[in-house]
């Protein structure tokens, strides 16, 4: 009976990484694409479903459920809460100052923020039903470096705090015979690399995953923090009148 649970956990905990953790992954590169790129709308987006299903991943490994009253959720302050109190591992704490990050800059940047606050910045300039951007965005200096940090933190506790590690292992019935044979998932994912190399737009200016990498001079980390908004605040926020957005509703283009 033993043997049979390990492999159904086993293979549920192989389903959760397809559905949850694959995506998330790719998310947050896209989202550190567009930081580096200057598409702040699309960083706030992705940075909110890189979170979700980071957080979905971790809860559901735990067996911890990640809908409310029978329903999806794409609030991230719901699935924090539920982390929180449904969970030992993972708590509010302060999001960490890169290592090697301009002592200069370290005020200006906000470190020391809580996750909770961070995350709820996220949820409402990411969340689906601004897809359209009614209220625009605002890009803290340092969002960029917190996210690192934060997603960092959600990859570890996912796998127990091994970074990177995944089942070594997947269960699989052959001919009447349960064999184990090697995981399809790699130990790092995939997107992270190309051509066998970490790419370039998850290593620039990231200190939480690649400290050595992201600061081989403090001129380089200047151009890093000023390309990444650590040096000011990003904002934009849409004008739309009452009418408008009643209009908008109206027709179902914004929710």
């Amino acid at each position: 009976m033993r043997g049979t649970a390990d492999r159904d956990e086993i293979n549920f905990s192989n389903y959760v990484q397809d559905v949850y953790l694959r995506p998330a992954d790719e998310d947050y590169l896209i989202a550190r694409i567009s930081a580096i790129n200057g598409f702040w709308n699309h960083f706030c987006w992705c940075a909110q479903q890189s979170l979700e299903k980071y957080l979905k991943c971790y809860l559901a490994l735990r067996h911890v459920s990640v809908r409310f009253k029978k329903r999806n959720t794409h609030d991230l302050e719901k699935l924090l809460q539920r982390a929180f109190s449904g969970t030992s591992e993972f708590e509010d704490r302060p999001l960490c100052t890169p290592s090697g990050f301009p002592p200069k800059l370290i005020d200006q940047a906000d470190f020391g923020e809580r996750v909770s606050s961070f995350v709820s910045r996220v949820n409402k300039y990411g969340h689906p039903s601004q897809r359209y951007r009614e209220i625009g965005y605002m890009i803290e200096p340092g969002d960029v470096h917190k996210l690192d940090d934060l997603v960092r933190s959600l990859r570890a506790l996912c796998f127990e705090g091994r970074d990177f590690v995944i089942s070594c292992g997947r269960q699989v019935l052959q001919q009447g015979k349960w064999i184990t044979i090697k995981d399809r998932i790699p130990k790092e994912p995939k997107a992270f690399r190309k051509n066998g190399k970490y790419r370039y737009e998850l290593t620039y200016g990231n200190y939480a995953f690649f400290p050595e990498i992201a600061q081989p001079n403090s001129q380089t980390i200047m151009a890093h923090c000023y390309q990444l908004g650590a040096l000011k605040r990003i904002e934009n926020r849409l004008n739309i009148s009452d009418a408008n957005i009643a209009t908008l509703r109206n027709l179902g283009v914004i929710e």
